[in-house]
């Protein structure tokens, strides 16, 4: 998990920065400052605040479906980064995000049918684990 939210954190304060959102020093910290320091609650909070004021930012919704996804709720990110894509067609970072999520998503659901299949516990439960999430945002 660590090399994904590492990774994750690089891209998102690359577009961050290319936006002009980069905070002055001494400023409270960004959305995308507080998801590199694996603050998911408080960027989330964040990100939330700043698609209320502006809520067809593509780049929050990115960053917004990249703290959903580092907490786990993909079809959450899934939702955020198709708004993005609409609002930004043809933005590359943002297409190779939805891409990678629509690719895990369906990756998620494949294995859990193959793992309700085939592999079962000491007591015949199914045995459903997800394989690890995609290298996102590189």
């Amino acid at each position: 998990m660590t090399r994904f939210r590492h990774a994750a954190g690089a891209m998102l304060l690359a577009l961050a920065f290319s936006n002009g959102a980069a905070a002055a020093s001494g400023t409270p910290a960004t959305g995308a400052e507080l998801l590199v320091d694996g603050q998911i609650a408080r960027a989330v909070a964040q990100l939330e605040q700043a698609l209320g004021r502006n809520p067809f930012d593509p780049v929050v919704l990115n960053n917004l479906a990249v703290a959903y996804a580092e907490g786990g709720d993909w079809e959450r990110a899934q939702s955020l980064l198709r708004r993005a894509a609409r609002l930004a067609p043809g933005d590359p970072a943002i297409e190779q995000n939805l891409r990678a999520t629509d690719q895990w998503l369906a990756r998620l659901v494949q294995a859990g049918d193959v793992e309700r299949r085939q592999r079962r516990d000491d007591e015949g439960e199914p045995i459903r684990i997800p394989p690890p999430p995609p290298a996102l945002w590189p």
